[in-house]
């Protein structure tokens, strides 16, 4: 998504060790809030339990490495029919 005409996209993780992780903040400026699966759901609603209604879980499973082709395509696919967007 990152580069796509009118989104404003920014990553952040869950896990503790993440290159960037989510904070409080960075919910409150996203409209929708993607996760792969529902612990990533979880910790973002632990920290900021009024974004109920802006995290879509998409039923991934986290065992990817970051930019792994197989990924980026399955991840295409859940947000063309989320965002109802070609990519």
């Amino acid at each position: 998504m990152k580069g796509k005409e009118d989104f404003d996209v920014k990553s952040a993780g869950t896990w503790m060790y993440a290159r960037k992780r989510v904070s409080k903040a960075l919910i409150e400026w996203a409209d929708i809030i993607f996760v792969m699966e529902n612990y990533h759901k979880d910790a973002i609603l632990s920290i900021s339990p009024e974004a109920k209604e802006k995290v879509i879980v998409l039923n991934i499973p986290d065992m990817y490495r970051r930019n792994d082709p197989r990924l980026v395509e399955i991840l295409r696919k859940k947000l063309m029919e989320h965002l109802k967007i070609e990519l």
